[in-house]
């Protein structure tokens, strides 16, 4: 047992590691949920431009702890049949483990929090509700919905051989953060692609 267990350390202890420190990315966020218009047609979000700053702390027993602060620009204008235009900004918290493959490659999982902030013009709609009616209160002042993920998804990393006097190395990153994974009614997923480099 004691050989096994030294010999599981040792091959933690000999994955190749991911660059460490502060990272910073470029990229887009998208809402890959498809949802009705106020015509009834099929309609998705379109693609936002993201920032995100996180830092990849030391490996321990093989993985990296990586926590992420994404933020999406671009206000949505969200247009529905019974109260106009509101807008909505969407931001959140990654809580992400990094495990190494090979010199520049790992797979990216953990959970998450994405929140967004709606802000609106206030005030009552009356909505169908089955044979009856029922009022529905408008966002007047900023609201905020969180929606917790499951996140799945690959980096990769190089160095920096273009820009040595401001990135040690550089990288890119597909992840998918999925909510209510295990409720095929509720689930949705979101897309982040971007850029990143690690000071």
């Amino acid at each position: 047992m004691r050989a096994i267990f030294l010999g599981l350390c040792l091959l933690l202890f000999s994955l190749p590691a991911m660059s460490s420190g502060v990272q910073v990315s470029m990229g887009v966020f998208k809402n890959m949920t498809q949802y009705q218009d106020k015509d009834a047609k099929d309609d998705r979000d379109p693609y936002l431009p993201m920032v995100d700053i996180g830092y990849n702390f030391e490996r321990v027993w093989g993985l990296i702890f990586s926590p992420q602060f994404f933020y999406a620009f671009g206000s949505k204008q969200s247009n529905d049949s019974y109260g106009g235009d509101y807008k909505v900004k969407t931001y959140g918290l990654l809580y992400d483990f990094l495990y190494p493959f090979n010199e520049g490659l790992a797979f990216r999982f953990g959970f998450g929090n994405v929140i967004k902030s709606f802000k609106g013009e206030g005030g009552e709609v009356t909505v169908p509700n089955g044979s009856g009616t029922s009022t529905a209160y408008k966002p007047e002042k900023s609201e905020k919905s969180h929606t917790g993920t499951l996140n799945l998804g690959v980096e990769t990393t190089f160095p920096s051989d273009l820009m040595p006097m401001m990135f040690t190395y550089l990288g890119a990153r597909a992840e998918f953060l999925i909510s209510s994974p295990l409720k095929s009614s509720k689930r949705s997923s979101f897309l982040m692609i971007s850029f990143q480099g690690y000071f």
